[in-house]
């Protein structure tokens, strides 16, 4: 593992990437949280909180990066959204939503 590739991950992970947690019941009857960031397919981390989702997600958008990198793959760019439908704002660029719901977020159009 190249050290530069790890700071170069860690540089593009620190970019501000749209995120989306759902909240999603467990078999148990209880729920958990599952955040994701739309730019980045396949990079999902979970949690018992949406504030601990959030948290594991920024530590595998670094792995998920730092392995874009390795394979000489484009890391996308973050993108503008715009929510579309009835959600809970957690905080700037941050939304929670619940299953099922459809899509609530758009890209929005470059101006």
């Amino acid at each position: 593992m190249s050290d530069i590739q790890w700071a170069k991950a860690k540089e593009l992970a620190a970019r501000h990437y749209f995120t989306i947690i759902d909240r999603e019941k467990s078999n148990k009857g209880g729920y958990y949280y599952v955040a994701t960031h739309p730019d980045l397919p396949g990079c999902v981390a979970d949690g018992q909180t949406p504030e601990e989702a959030k948290q594991e997600l920024a530590k595998a958008r670094v792995d998920f990066i730092y392995f874009l990198l390795e394979d000489n793959l484009a890391v996308p760019e973050p993108k503008k959204y715009e929510v579309t439908s009835e959600t809970q704002r957690l905080e700037e660029g941050i939304v929670l939503r619940e299953l099922p719901i459809g899509y609530i977020v758009e890209e929005l159009a470059p101006m």
